[in-house]
Formats: C-alpha cells, sequence, structure tokens
C-alpha cells in the first residue's frame, strides 16, 4: 500500500472513530432523556393515581352528604308534617275549649306569657286531673249562683262529669 492510501485508509478509520463517538454520545443523551422521560412518566403516574384517590374520596363524601341531605329533607318534611298536625289539633282544641266557656256562659280568659312557658312545665297527668277537678267544682259554685243557667246547664254538667269519672276508673 502506498502512502496516498494508507493516509486516505487512516482518514476514514480517523472518521469512523468520529462517527462512532459521536453516535455513542448521541446514544448516551438518548438513554439521558428516556431516564427523564421515564422518571415523567412516574410521576405522572403517581399524580393520577393520587387525582384518582382524591376523586375517590370526594365522590364517596358528596355522596354520604347527598344521603344526609335526604334525611334532613325527610326529617324536615316530617317535622313540619308533625308541626302542622299540631297546630290543627290545638286550634281545634282552643276551638272546644272556647266552644266549652260558651256553654258555661262565661269569659275565656286572656292567655299570659306564663302560659307560653308550660311547655318546658308541663304538669303531670295527676296535676292536670286535680286542676280539672277544681275547675269543675268552680264551675258548679258559678252554676249555682246563676240560676238561669242552672237549669239549662246542670244536666250538661251532671252527665260530663259522670262521663269523666267512668272514664278515670
Amino acid at each position: 500500500m502506498d502512502n496516498k492510501s494508507q493516509r486516505q485508509v487512516g482518514e476514514w478509520i480517523r472518521e469512523c472513530i468520529a462517527v462512532i463517538d459521536d453516535m455513542r454520545k448521541r446514544k448516551k443523551e438518548l438513554l439521558k432523556e428516556m431516564k427523564d422521560e421515564e422518571e415523567e412518566g412516574r410521576h405522572v403516574h403517581n399524580e393520577i393515581r393520587s387525582l384518582t384517590d382524591r376523586l375517590m374520596n370526594i365522590n364517596k363524601s358528596l355522596s354520604e352528604k347527598m344521603e344526609a341531605r335526604v334525611q334532613f329533607d325527610r326529617a324536615i318534611e316530617n317535622t313540619e308534617s308533625s308541626y302542622k298536625r299540631l297546630l290543627e289539633a290545638s286550634e281545634m282544641m282552643i276551638q272546644g275549649v272556647r266552644h266549652n266557656y260558651k256553654i258555661l256562659g262565661e269569659e275565656m280568659p286572656e292567655a299570659s306569657s306564663e302560659d307560653h312557658d308550660t311547655l318546658h312545665n308541663f304538669p303531670s297527668r295527676a296535676s292536670r286531673m286535680s286542676r280539672l277537678n277544681t275547675n269543675i267544682s268552680r264551675n258548679d259554685t258559678l252554676l249555682s249562683r246563676n240560676p238561669t243557667n242552672v237549669t239549662r246547664n246542670n244536666t250538661n254538667t251532671s252527665s260530663k262529669r259522670a262521663s269523666r269519672s267512668n272514664s278515670k276508673t
């Protein structure tokens, strides 16, 4: 081989070595990029898993709160319905009491502020019965003083008293 050919071969070898070095350098950069992207992929995957767990917890909490809201709606509806029935029953009761006062020929007393506190201090059944008997006795006394009402109401009062005493036993 002559000199020129040897130089030519030497240049090709150097060029091949340079190309191989360049390819190794590019491969190394490519491996680094791949490693970085794999790391980013793992990071994104962890974020997705974390967000999925968070979304599941939010959905579970929301579901529980929706169920609680339904229960509140049901409780409110039941309470309002009971309150309405209570008001209706109270209205019927006061109408009955007014009617009884009218039959007895008396004026119904005005409600005092103390009457509004009776819900907290509601008397026992025995106490209410004792008060009822006292009121009946008082009404009998009032009726006996007013002779025009005695004949008209005496029969009603006696029959009421008899029915009350029968219901007590």
